[in-house]
This record gives C-alpha cells, structure tokens and sequence, in this order.
C-alpha cells in the first residue's frame, strides 16, 4: 500500500511538471529565440530531474519506514526481556520472604516451643512482610512512573520536621535501626525546602534502607543534611553515608539502571528498582543523585536541593 501511495505520488508530480513545462515552452516560443528541439531538450532534462528527485524521495521514505519498523522491533525486544528480568526477580523476592513466613507459622504454632524463640519468629516474620511490601511498593511506584501517572506537587515545608516523621517511620518498622540511623543537623537553624515532600521522603527512604541493607551489621549509617552558600546559589545538601559490607562497593556505571543489581548483592531482599526510581524522582526535582567512596571504605550517597530562607 506505501509503495503503490508513492507511485501515485510521482506519477502525479511527473504530470504536474509536464502540464507546467508544456505552458513554459509555449511563453519561450514567444518570447525567446530558443529553438523547439532546445526547449524539448530542456524540458526532458527537467522532467528527468523531476523523476530523479521524486524516487529519491520513495526511496527516503522506504527507509524511515524500514528504520521505524527496525525500531520498533528492538523496542518489542526490549520490554519482553525488561518483563522477563521483571517476573524472575518478583519471584525471587517474594519466594524467599513467603519461606521464612511459612517456616515461622510452623515453629511459632508448635507446641511446647519456648516463648523466646516464638518471640525471635515473630520479629523474622515482620521483617519478611515489610521486604513484600517494599517490593510491592517500588512496582507500583516504577509502573505509575512509567505511566506517567506521578507528578511533583511543590509545597513549602520544614526540613527537621519532614526528617523526624521520616525516622519515626523507619523505625517503627524495625526498633533495631533507631540504634544506627544518625541525623546529622544543625538543631538550632530551621531549613525550609520548596519541593514534592513525597518525592523527597522516598528518595531518603531507598538510600537509608539501602544503607541499612547492605552494611555490615549493628554498623552506623549517617544521614547528613547542611546547609551550602556559593555567590549565587543557597542548596541544602543530603548525604547519606555508610561503611561497606559483603556486596562490596557499589558500580557506579551501572548503579542506577532500572533492574540491575550486582552479583554480590543478590543474596540480599530487592527488586534492582530502588535507586533508579530513586534517580528518576530526584531528576524531576531538578537535582542528581551521585555516589562516591571515602578512603575509609565508606559509601557516600548525595544530592542537592534549593535551599529557601528561614521562615
């Protein structure tokens, strides 16, 4: 149908470009000394330039068609493999905490075991909920993103405030994490942002759970937060800091693609969605978020935000 379109569309400019060369040579015959035989021979030579251009253009247009249908395909590619290392992954994730449920159902309803081990179940099977309910919550969030669902609502808020909500949360999930979670802020200054809050407090939620995941055990992580003045700019900078455990120091190459997830680190709960969705949120505030080491085998996660006068 696209071949026998074009065809249709030189035939036409080709009898478009006769009709209008046919008037031409008629005006020449009157108004020039050019002989009939030199105005035909002109005419052909525009006719043939005509025809020329006309399949280049058939020939341009099979290409775009052939490239977009060549792109399409790798795209197709794309989304079933980006589906399968979805699927396997899910798998993986929510077998391996539904185990430990279902392990820690049966000892907890076994008679005669003593309270203290019933108590240790109890505490493993929070644990493992909370793991589901991560993973369920970072798909939901990355299908939403890839929607385009999720849109930054900009609101004015105090930053100490947002923080305490923030670690009260965290460790109400795990009593554990009130011993090594450290804010570090100045207590007597009051900073203001105006920014999504709900696109901050996710962002700090990943990379502290993170931090916790993947340090070692009972390890402090530090979450910094001070204030940064150049000439022109006031920014608020958070850092996130912990020492490095089992998985090692992480790729920055391939850090914050969507899925990825080193192979030191598989042995560890995740979706590989974390820190790309957490990326994705900080870019539509306007800012990055950049890894680095410290020489005392630490990982320092950090991004900026516009920092708004005292109010």
């Amino acid at each position: 149908m696209r071949w026998l379109l074009a065809r249709k569309s030189t035939c036409l400019a080709l009898m478009l470009s006769t009709v209008l060369l046919t008037g031409l040579a008629a005006f020449w015959l009157e108004t020039t000394s050019l002989s009939l035989s030199e105005l035909v021979l002109t005419g052909l030579l525009v006719l043939l330039l005509v025809r020329d251009f006309c399949r280049q253009l058939a020939f341009n247009k099979r290409c775009d068609d052939a490239s977009k249908a060549q792109q399409e395909a790798s795209d197709q590619h794309e989304l079933r493999r980006n589906q399968q290392r979805f699927l396997s992954m899910l798998m993986h994730e929510i077998r391996t905490p539904l185990s430990v449920i279902k392990i820690g159902v049966d000892a907890i309803t076994q008679t005669g075991a003593p309270l203290k081990d019933k108590n240790t179940w109890v505490q493993r099977i929070d644990v493992a909920i909370d793991n589901i309910t991560q993973v369920i919550e970072n798909c939901v969030q990355a299908e939403k993103h890839d929607a385009g669902l999720i849109r930054p609502v900009i609101s004015r808020f105090n930053v100490q405030q947002e923080l305490a909500e923030m670690t009260s949360q965290i460790v109400a999930a795990n009593a554990e994490f009130a011993s090594r979670i450290h804010v570090l802020i100045d207590e007597q200054a009051s900073h203001w942002l105006d920014t999504d809050r709900h696109y901050l407090r996710s962002i700090l939620m990943n990379l502290i759970s993170n931090a916790l995941k993947y340090s070692p055990p009972f390890t402090p992580v530090f979450l910094r937060i001070e204030p940064i003045y150049t000439e022109n700019t006031k920014q608020l900078k958070f850092e996130i800091e912990n020492s490095l455990g089992k998985a090692g120091a992480p790729d920055s190459k391939h850090l914050f693609e969507r899925y990825y997830r080193a192979e030191a680190a598989k042995k560890f709960a995740g979706t590989g969605l974390g820190l790309w969705l957490s990326q994705s949120l900080a870019k539509q505030l306007g800012t990055r978020i950049d890894m680095a080491l410290s020489p005392q085998q630490t990982v320092i996660f950090h991004f900026n935000l516009p920092l708004l006068p005292s109010a």
